[in-house]
């Protein structure tokens, strides 16, 4: 589905991707079928749910299959999001983030969709991002559209962000 965020003033689009599964590269579920939306979009939300038991590999599975994929996609610009951080204590969160990061992930934020706690920081974020994306990119034709991926672990149950 597609939804238009709004912060500050400056409004994009959100595409959801819903559950890539382990094998999308190669056509598994829905796989190229979803993946090929993403090479139209300028940032990727990359959802892991904290509650996971394993959200470092979830995350390294989902990184794979877009590496995987190829046209370049692992080389947008990537926001790794834990889903649900409320759910757990601070030092569980951070510890979290800190093993996310060491496994590669460049850029990491906390949200709860249901207490909305770092839903406007991260949407300031990606703002900013397509921001800058268009300024280096000036260039681009008027149908590029600010498009946002959200897309989720194939373990994790689907996640909306209240805008």
């Amino acid at each position: 589905g597609l939804g238009v965020a709004e912060i500050d003033n400056h409004e994009f689009i959100i595409a959801d991707i819903p559950g890539l599964i382990k094998g999308a590269h190669l056509g598994s579920g829905l796989g190229t079928r979803f993946l090929g939306h993403i090479e139209r979009c300028k940032v990727l939300l990359h959802l892991v749910d904290c509650c996971d038991e394993d959200p470092v590999h979830s995350w390294k599975t989902i990184q794979n299959e877009i590496k995987e994929y190829g046209a370049d996609l692992n080389k947008k610009k990537c926001i790794t999001v834990l889903t649900k951080s409320d759910a757990l204590l601070d030092e569980l969160n951070v510890e979290i983030e800190h093993n996310l990061k060491k496994a590669g992930a460049k850029i990491v934020c906390r949200i709860s969709s249901i207490s909305n706690q770092g839903v406007s920081n991260l949407l300031r974020k990606v703002s900013e991002i397509i921001i800058n994306i268009d300024k280096s990119n000036s260039d681009l034709k008027d149908w590029c559209c600010n498009f946002l991926t959200l897309y989720v672990n194939f373990s994790e149950p689907r996640t909306r962000l209240k805008l």
